[in-house]
Parts: structure tokens; sequence; C-alpha cells
């Protein structure tokens, strides 16, 4: 419902990010061919529309999950290696080396919790002073 209900109102990102939750849903229900397209469809409407870092790393990596669970492993690896290289693009373009930190941090352990099956999905880290 969520779903339908952000594709009606044009919020693609949106239904992208819904998409993936489906597709781990589907995941932990042991059915993995609607999981890969599920994801497959959150991830082709980044690339058509684009999202925001988090958001990415979010679909793509719930997609990279999905692949190696199928034995995709190849292919699994190469988005992943993607989704890493967005982020150490993202995070180089910070000033500050504080910030680069805490933001490479950050993205770090939402990736992982991207790429497991386990556990919460946006994990809450403490992000210390330096």
């Amino acid at each position: 419902r969520a779903r339908r209900g952000a594709r009606e109102l044009g919020l693609e990102r949106s239904e992208a990010l819904a998409l993936a939750i489906e597709a781990r849903l589907a995941v932990l229900r042991g059915d993995l061919d609607p999981a890969l397209r599920h994801a497959a469809d959150g991830w082709s409407l980044v690339e058509r529309r684009g999202a925001e870092l988090p958001d990415r790393l979010v679909i793509g990596g719930t997609l990279s999950l999905v692949r190696s669970i199928r034995g995709e492993i190849g292919a699994a690896e190469s988005l992943e290696s993607a989704l890493r290289a967005r982020v150490e693009d993202e995070n180089g373009l910070l000033g500050a080396e504080a910030l680069r930190r805490r933001h490479g941090r950050w993205t770090a352990a939402l990736l992982a919790s991207a790429l497991s099956a386990e556990g919460a999905l946006y994990p809450r880290v403490l992000l210390q002073s330096s």
C-alpha cells in the first residue's frame, strides 16, 4: 500500500525504499524470486531518478544482499564495490576531517546493515567527537 501511494504521488525515492523493504521481507520468508524482483525494481528507480546516499546504500545494499543469497556472488560484489566507491567519493567532498571521519563511520555502518539480513536496517551508532 505504501509503495502504491508513493508511486501515485510521484515519490520515486520512497517507492524505491518500499521496494527494498518488500525485498527484505521476502528474504525473511525465503522467497528469493520476489526478493530479487523487488530489489532490482527499487535499484532501477534509483538509477533512473537518483537518490541521496543513505537511500542509495539501503536500496543497493539490499539488492547486493539478495544477489549474494541467491549465489550471484559476482554481481553482488560488483554492486557492493560501486556503493563503497560512491561513499568514498561523497566522503571526499566533505571539508572538515572530523566530519569525514563521522560520515565515514556512519555510512560504513549503514552499508554493513544493508548488506546483512540480521538486525536493524538503520543502525544507531554513537558518533564520537573525534
